[in-house]
């Protein structure tokens, strides 16, 4: 008796034992991961306890705000070196969220290597995980009425399996699209997700592991420019020669700063969270001087200048966009250590593609949609700190799309020619 009691205790608590690992080793569910279904396109997106679902009341990393605009300003001056003559327009986080899906996947020299090109140096991958997630839905609720496209991808050779750790990393927390590198597939995606404004984010094969990322922008003003008021009016080119341009004019109260280094002014968007900085150097500041010399400190600085003025502003309706390969640019060209990221040897990283878009309307900012501004809220005027200015761009610019909550630069670029 005494013996079966032992032996059927002993298969009691060996049944108990054996319950708790599988229950400990089971899937956990999306709630006991972390994640909640409330991503772009119904996929998940992992959050923690620091974020809360109403994006009004997030709080972004700020090392991942500075990584951010580090990157921008950096950037936007090696790429203003190499097109000196042409436009420049970036979307700072989507390649900083480009950067970040690939530290999942990185071994210990490469993920260094892409810390140094995000600027986020000191930051754990769980810490990055989380501010991407957070400063990836303040962008997406900055602007209920705004249509914003966001978009990560990561593609490997032929013969290359993803490892399936790293696939729901980039699934789950950057809703990212993972595949063989193929450019029909690649290009497919990019229409897709840009609503067709991206045609080809890949144009032709690579060999290596190829990063993609773009963006695009469909907001209204605050305060919309009268499409009657619009003229032809001339633009100087860096060069001196002179090309004609729709000018969009309106006098109105802007935030606005000044000065003697440059003319800067604020239109925000119909949320009040986003708006778009432009800012005219002085007749004899040359653009490129001016943005080689921009720094996250003395960009913060500025936007505590700014107050409320009456402006009459004539802005050029202007359309650009970007669709290369920064990956040289960035400083990443051949990492190749992805051993978290692909089974078995890892070929290097061949690309970082990235494509943005960014024209101005009457209406607002626009990618070949419609604005619609009937959910826009009546503005509220503020008192002007000021004698009323006038701000008039004929001449090269630079230009950033900011949000105001985190202080994260979500465009920036530099104007040379706005046609």
């Amino acid at each position: 008796m005494r013996v079966s009691f032992w032996i059927y205790l002993g298969a009691v608590l060996v049944t108990v034992v054996v319950g708790l690992f599988f229950y400990m080793h089971r899937s956990k569910t999306p709630a006991e991961r972390g994640y909640y279904a409330d991503g772009p396109h119904g996929r998940e997106t992992k959050v923690a306890v620091r974020i809360r679902r109403d994006a009004a009341n997030v709080t972004v990393d700020t090392r991942l705000v500075r990584g951010n605009n580090t990157l921008a300003f950096r950037l936007l001056q090696t790429e203003v070196a190499r097109h000196p003559k042409g436009n420049v327009l970036l979307a700072p986080p989507v390649l900083l969220q480009s950067l970040s899906l690939a530290m999942n996947g990185a071994g210990p020299a490469t993920r260094t290597r892409l810390e140094a090109a995000a600027g986020v140096h000191g930051m754990s991958g769980d810490d990055l995980n989380i501010a991407n997630a957070t400063l990836l839905q303040l962008l997406q609720r900055a602007d209920q009425n705004a249509g914003l496209t966001l978009g990560y991808g990561v593609w490997a050779p032929a013969g290359h399996a993803f490892n399936s750790a790293f696939t729901s990393q980039a699934e789950d927390l950057y809703s990212a699209e993972i595949g063989v590198l193929d450019p029909a597939k690649v290009n497919a995606w990019a229409q897709l997700q840009s609503v067709g404004r991206v045609e080809t984010l890949l144009p032709a094969a690579a060999d290596g592991v190829v990063l993609g990322s773009l963006a695009t922008l469909n907001a209204a003003w605050e305060d919309a420019f009268d499409a009657k008021e619009t003229v032809q009016a001339p633009f100087y080119l860096a060069d001196g020669s002179r090309v004609t341009v729709p000018m969009l004019t309106h006098t109105g109260s802007y935030p606005y700063c000044e000065n003697s280094q440059f003319q800067a002014i604020a239109l925000p968007y119909s949320s009040g969270r986003l708006a778009l900085y432009v800012i005219l150097p002085a007749a004899n500041v040359p653009l490129a001087a001016f943005e080689g010399a921009m720094k996250v400190d003395n960009w913060e600085s500025w936007m505590n200048s700014f107050a409320s003025r009456k402006v009459t502003l004539a802005l050029p309706r202007m359309s650009l966009s970007t669709n290369e390969d920064y990956a040289a640019a960035l400083g990443v060209a051949g990492a190749a250590d992805f051993h978290d990221m692909l089974a078995g040897a890892s070929p290097t990283l061949a690309q970082v593609r990235h494509a943005a878009q960014l024209e101005t309307w009457e209406a607002g900012t626009a990618t070949g949609a419609a604005i619609d501004r009937s959910a826009v809220p009546e503005k509220v005027a503020l008192p002007d700190s000021g004698p009323a200015v006038s701000m008039t761009l004929t001449r090269p610019f630079f230009l950033a799309v900011r949000e105001k909550t985190s202080g994260a630069l979500f465009f920036i670029g530099s104007v040379q020619d706005p046609r």
